[in-house]
């Protein structure tokens, strides 16, 4: 029977986050089949999208976060210790969660290695995470892209031909539909927005302050929720600056938070430059949550005509289509079951299938 390990870097890295929900679910989707014998190098981790089903073993979730160069090497030591035997033992396939594993790499027969954007090498900084990835990448026999965009933008930046290079999109989990009302009732009720994620840099959120600051009747009729990270010092003063405090407000950083409040928004704001995929846009649109998308990156290509598109780099465009899309409550109940529907043509299960048909290919050639 083949054997496919995957490294545990990312598990390590994330506690949340859509790579290692990618790995979570691809690795669980795996085990249930009997053609592949599937192990993960981990023991000691952060992550909260594994379990012990997941990993068909015992497991330990730190207290830590283990991003530092010195924890993670500390926790691989750990793994080192406990997982003995199993970590040594070589694969005919290994297929990396995070571009950084040259030891494990001497250890299998074939590597696969997953690119999910290319946005270090578009808006920098260039690090030495981009030299791992390009090690990474040279050295890998199959190369999985989670996108045609993707796959565009990686080959064109790395020269990598279409023999070794498959498109895989992800999945999403299923969830019930949220039935919202998009009517107001009130003068004082203000219809709550959504953004999830890191704010820095690509993700261009100082744009929607700006879009807010710049719109006295977004503030009058719309709340701003986020999801993700505590505000920094610096986006509290420019937040106080704005006069902002009463149309924003802090939703968690954990999934039950984001399934509160995604739950309770009549929309997801997504004003990114880039996007390798969009899975959050996904998943909220599989609640039946209207998106507003800067269709940048993937983004056209996985919501299609399931979202409303405004420009990231004009403030009036997106202020423009939240008033007029709000004044048509029909408009957005209409785009939350088409969005729904479009959600639904992604699964975990195509995932899954596509990648095992890699693995089969590279260990039958």
């Amino acid at each position: 029977m083949p054997s496919v390990k995957f490294t545990g870097d990312i598990f390590r890295r994330q506690k949340y986050g859509g790579v290692s929900k990618y790995f979570a679910r691809l690795i669980s989707g795996l085990q249930a089949f009997p053609d592949f014998s599937i192990s993960v190098d981990v023991f000691l981790h952060v992550n909260r999208h594994i379990n012990r089903t997941t990993l068909n073993r015992s497991h330990l979730v730190s207290p830590l976060r283990l991003d530092s160069p010195f924890l993670n090497s500390w926790a691989k030591h750990v793994d080192s210790l406990l997982l003995g035997k199993v970590q040594e033992e070589e694969s005919d396939i290994l297929h990396e969660t995070f571009f950084q594993e040259e030891e494990a790499r001497n250890k299998a027969q074939y590597r696969v290695v997953t690119v999910y954007d290319t946005i270090r090498e578009i808006f920098g900084p260039h690090t030495g995470q981009i030299e791992r990835k390009a090690k990474s990448i040279e050295s890998a026999d199959h190369i999985i892209c989670i996108s045609k965009n993707t796959q565009m933008d990686f080959q064109r930046i790395y020269g990598v031909t279409n023999k070794r290079v498959s498109v895989i999109p992800l999945g999403v989990d299923d969830a019930p539909f949220v039935h919202r009302n998009f009517y107001l009732s009130g003068s004082s009720e203000k219809h709550q927005l959504l953004f999830i994620g890191q704010r820095d840099g690509y993700k261009n959120f100082e744009f929607l302050l700006e879009t807010f600051h710049s719109s006295s009747d977004l503030r009058r009729l719309f709340e701003l929720v986020v999801v993700g990270p505590r505000f920094t010092e610096k986006e509290i003063f420019r937040i106080g600056k704005g006069n902002l405090q009463k149309n924003l407000r802090y939703g968690g950083s954990n999934e039950h938070s984001l399934q509160k409040e995604l739950s309770r928004s009549s929309a997801l704001l997504v004003p990114s430059l880039y996007e390798g995929f969009g899975l959050p846009a996904l998943e909220a649109m599989m609640t039946g949550c209207p998106v507003f998308s800067s269709g940048t990156g993937a983004q056209e290509e996985v919501l299609s005509n399931s979202s409303f598109y405004f420009d990231p780099q004009d403030p009036d465009s997106l202020s423009t289509s939240l008033l007029e899309v709000f004044s048509n409550p029909n408009k957005m109940l209409e785009m939350s079951i088409k969005g729904r529907v479009r959600a639904k043509e992604f699964s975990w299960d195509k995932t899954i299938d596509l990648t095992r048909k890699v693995y089969s290919q590279l260990v039958l050639n």
